[in-house]
């Protein structure tokens, strides 16, 4: 038995028709994969059942090898020089240290559940290892620790669909997966698979699943590729002999509104909001001159931030940004301009951040921030005082996304300080372990302390803007899994609606312009345009629409299905599932 590689692609082909490499001999391959010492080329991975081996592609020959008992399945994981092995039937899953040029080392071991493992693929962005095991996902970190068990039951499929490709998309941490019905409607099976995407972090579904009609595994596994950005994805189903292409979208959801704004005749006002949405959802300013009757399109006002002068004639109008895609049209809550003459007050407060907010955590002690509303997005500064804590459990104090209740705040801006030199976060205990003492602050007398933070709006992995930031208090590394100190302070940064201070009130200045989401423009004639009405309402929040019947309308993702008759090749692609590459010639 014979098989040749490409030494261009580094690609299992089963024929000598055009190709140039060399022939490889030995047991059947089972699964093959890039070289982590060079990736573009000179070496690949090749399972051939229990021997992993590296191989020469200008040579042919065997670099390393390890025997890996029950071995089949391989995933590569490049950028950490690492693989992993496991069996077609459950057993050992095993990560593989495949950096330097001796020999390979196992480095962490798994125990698989018995059943049928569909596919082994490494996240590009985390490294972890996903691996389909009959109807199930199972996901397991860097050490073989299994972090989530995603349930087939819960997507809708059948119960004896099996996950049988897994492709990722790292610019939006989603994972596709497809599960694959059995094929035997007279055991019961329907003939129909399923696509699922999934949040890389939360393992959580992050679309609708979508149903793959006659998509099942009697004539072979289905393959699965996604086009960079996750926005589409595509599915072959080789009992039909066909790919099925799914575009998705999303109708745009609200990650910035404007607020009010207070100013004097003559003075620069700038509303900013921002949306996201798939396709890229395309904005324009409109403006209503009678109570929000009627609205009215700013010309030219195209831009994520509308800038322009204030004139006394102005007062009262209110403004609103509508945002617009495939899926549906989005609409922010309508803002009140308020422009006084001078000699009258135009409104409190100065657009400083201002505001004490205290929140009672779930064993009564209590986390007090200072200010709350009107932050700025870059170095500011927060006082954090805490009382009645448990000194027995050291904490970690930070800003952090708010996951819900019951769930922990994660992940934090700017990770945990390490350094003591950050300030981005403070860690607080009286019983460090030995490398902690120097990094460590010990409680006061009741369980009290009080630190400065100096905290951004966002940074590299996540943006207040686009997730809801509390500054939180949460267990710390020694007690990872106790939320009896997860306390919780909602914070607002400039441009944010306010949130609710201990004297019961919001920004002092009732909001501000906002600083980032946009891009200073003039916006036209700042609210002098004349022109036809939409019927639009002044409802308090946002507003969606949709065509009739389209799940877009929820903000919800969704995928359409249109079949193509075409091969799945398409420069560009991120991902290509390992199914589509394996080949056995019997």
């Amino acid at each position: 038995m014979q098989y040749c590689f490409s030494s261009r692609s580094s690609t299992l082909v089963t024929t000598a028709a055009a190709a140039r490499g060399v022939w490889l001999t030995g047991a059947a391959i089972t699964d093959i994969g890039p070289g982590t010492i060079s990736p573009s080329g000179g070496a690949v991975l090749v399972a051939q059942g229990d021997a992993l081996s590296e191989i020469d592609t200008a040579t042919g020959s065997v670099r390393r090898t390890v025997t890996l008992d029950g071995g089949r399945r391989l995933a590569v994981d490049p950028a950490r020089k690492a693989a992993w092995s496991a069996g077609t039937s459950g057993g050992a899953l095993r990560r593989i240290d495949t950096s330097g040029t001796t020999a390979f080392t196992v480095t962490a071991t798994a125990q698989l559940p018995d059943g049928a493992v569909g596919f082994v693929e490494t996240d590009p962005a985390t490294g972890n290892v996903w691996v389909g095991v009959d109807g199930s996902v199972l996901v397991f970190d860097r050490n073989a620790k299994r972090l989530a068990t995603m349930d087939g039951a819960n997507t809708g499929a059948n119960t004896g669909d099996r996950a049988t490709a897994a492709a990722f998309d790292t610019a939006t941490g989603r994972a596709f997966v497809v599960r694959q019905d059995g094929g035997d409607t007279g055991g019961g099976d329907d003939n129909n698979g399923s696509l699922t995407a999934y949040d890389t972090t939360t393992y959580k579904e992050a679309a609708e699943p979508v149903t793959l009609a006659g998509n099942h595994s009697q004539s072979g596994s289905a393959a699965l590729a996604v086009a960079p950005g996750g926005g589409t994805v595509y599915v072959t189903s080789p009992a039909e002999g066909k790919i099925t292409k799914l575009v998705r979208r999303i109708s745009p959801k609200i990650t910035q509104s404007p607020t009010d704004r207070s100013v004097r005749p003559g003075e620069k006002v700038a509303f900013t909001a921002t949306a996201e949405g798939e396709p890229k959802p395309s904005v324009r300013w409109q403006i209503s001159r009678d109570g929000a009757r009627t609205w009215t399109d700013v010309e030219g006002a195209t831009k994520n931030a509308y800038t322009f002068s204030a004139r006394t004639a102005y007062d009262g109008y209110r403004y609103r940004a509508e945002f617009t895609n495939a899926g549906g049209t989005t609409r922010t809550a309508p803002v009140t301009l308020t422009v006084a003459e001078e000699g009258n007050d135009p409104g409190s407060g100065d657009g400083k951040p201002s505001g004490t907010k205290t929140v009672t955590g779930p064993e009564g002690q209590k986390l007090t921030v200072t200010p709350v509303n009107n932050l700025a997005t870059e170095g500011q500064k927060l006082k954090i005082t805490g009382s009645g804590y448990d000194e027995t459990k050291g904490i970690y104090v930070a800003l952090c996304v708010d996951n819900g209740k019951g769930e922990l705040p994660t992940p934090c801006i700017g990770g945990v300080d390490m350094t003591g030199g950050s300030h981005t976060s403070a860690w607080i205990s009286s019983d460090p372990p030995d490398y902690g003492e120097e990094l460590a602050i010990p409680y006061g007398t009741g369980g009290t302390f009080e630190v400065e933070l100096t905290v951004d709006a966002k940074d590299e992995y996540t943006d207040c803007f686009k997730a809801t930031c509390v500054l939180a208090t949460r267990a710390d590394h020694t007690r990872s899994g106790d939320r009896s100190q997860d306390v919780k302070v909602p914070v607002s940064f400039v441009g944010q609606p306010p949130v609710d201070t201990d004297d019961g009130t919001g920004a002092e200045d009732g909001g501000t312009s906002g600083s980032t989401g946009g891009t200073a423009d003039d916006g036209g004639t700042g609210g002098d345009t004349e022109g036809g009405t939409d019927g639009g309402t002044d409802g308090a929040g946002p507003s969606t629409t949709a065509p009739s019947g389209s799940l877009a309308a929820t903000g919800v993702t969704v995928l359409g299905v249109a079949a193509v008759a075409a091969l799945l090749i398409a420069a560009g692609w991120l991902v290509r599932s390992r199914s589509s590459r394996r080949a056995v010639d019997n």
